[in-house]
């Protein structure tokens, strides 16, 4: 049979329900297993992984385990290793699977279905006016900008060349020193030679001052005077006068006022 005219129909029974049916040219092998890469996928009990049922030229392959039928020119033949002639048809049993065949002519190859040319139009009739006048202009402008920098672009010699043309190298002023003479360290005397004794710093000695924690009794002028004119600190805090010169006593004072003739206030 002519490979372009004759195909196999088939079709896949799954407990007496049609789950699939196809159209196979010739030319083309048919397998049938389990595995998702067979032609005839069925996942079912009994089903070998992956088997070749018809080959290119449309002979049958029957599988162990296999039983059913093939009318081919009258008459009813067993499964097996079978080429399949114009007309045949057949009923196998494989596992829970169920495959009906038939061969028929090839139907004939429906055309791409496509627009007439008058209502498709051409590329350019596709294109919206407006857009394609803004990515016109759009990629006129980019290829200027390119091209100005291209033509203005500066070779890296030359660039070099400008950068240390124009570089200027520092000039140093050379300032001359004169050496100062450092200070000797003293020597050491000779011997029988005693050090200069240094002179001993004399610490200025201070009286204690009275501690005051109470004020005074109105009575005790002295006290008074102490407590403001003194630096003794007290319960008011600290007062620090000047050392008060000689005869400043408050009693003092007065016998002063007194033999002067006046009468103190």
């Amino acid at each position: 049979m002519s490979p372009t005219s004759r195909a196999l129909r088939i079709g896949v029974l799954l407990g007496g329900n049609l789950v699939e049916e196809r159209v196979f040219r010739a030319g083309t092998p048919v397998t049938f297993g389990y595995s998702l890469r067979c032609s005839l996928s069925v996942p079912v009990d009994g089903v070998p992984a992956e088997h070749v049922l018809f080959d290119a030229a449309h002979v049958l392959r029957v599988p162990a385990g296999t039983t059913g039928r093939v009318m081919q020119a009258g008459k009813e033949l067993t499964p097996g290793e079978l080429a399949i002639q114009r007309g045949a048809r057949g009923k196998l049993t494989i596992g829970e699977a169920t495959i009906l065949f038939q061969e028929i002519a090839a139907p004939a190859i429906v055309p791409r279905p496509q627009l007439p040319a008058s209502v498709r139009g051409s590329l350019l009739g596709r294109i919206d006016k407006r857009l394609g006048a803004i990515v016109a202009a759009s990629l006129l402008v980019h290829l200027g900008i390119a091209g100005w920098a291209w033509i203005n672009e500066l070779e890296a010699d030359s660039l070099v060349e400008e950068v240390a043309a124009r570089y200027q190298a520092p000039t140093y002023e050379v300032i001359d020193v004169p050496d100062f003479a450092l200070p000797l360290e003293p020597s050491e005397p000779g011997p029988g030679t005693a050090k200069p004794a240094n002179p001993a710093v004399q610490t200025p000695k201070t009286a204690p001052r009275p501690n005051v924690d109470r004020m005074p009794e109105p009575t005790d002028p002295n006290a008074w005077a102490q407590l403001l004119t003194g630096n003794t600190p007290g319960v008011n805090g600290q007062n620090e006068l000047p050392n008060r010169v000689p005869n400043t006593d408050l009693d003092k004072q007065i016998k002063n006022v007194t033999d002067a003739g006046r009468t103190p206030a």
